[in-house]
């Protein structure tokens, strides 16, 4: 990352997406200084990027696709694409578990209804 200064790049959009620092901090797992020694860091790693992009909600691969060469730039994308997938995974299986309980609840509720 030679051209742009990836902690500024980074602070602009957690300040544009109105994104505590300390809540931020928290789903990064470090703490609110670490943040901060980030957005002055001209240079962090790619994985790093694809993480914080991923906890905001953003794909930094777009603002960084001049600085950087095609296998950092994978694997900001990867990273933000590997953990979206495992989101939705666990979306699917906690709708599965959801509809599982109400069915049983249904299947109860016909029962007291049955008995009394």
């Amino acid at each position: 990352m030679s051209t742009v200064h990836a902690g500024s790049i980074i602070e602009k959009v957690v300040r544009r997406k109105n994104v505590s620092i300390s809540s931020l901090s928290r789903k990064l797992n470090v703490n609110r200084r670490t943040l901060y020694n980030w957005f002055n860091q001209e240079t962090l790693p790619s994985k790093l990027i694809g993480k914080i992009g991923h906890n905001l909600g953003h794909d930094f691969s777009l603002e960084f696709s001049s600085a950087l060469s095609g296998p950092d730039l994978k694997i900001i994308e990867d990273v933000t694409m590997s953990m979206q997938r495992s989101e939705n995974e666990n979306a699917e299986t906690y709708q599965y578990w959801m509809c599982k309980y109400i069915e049983l609840l249904e299947k109860y509720n016909a029962l007291l209804v049955k008995n009394n």
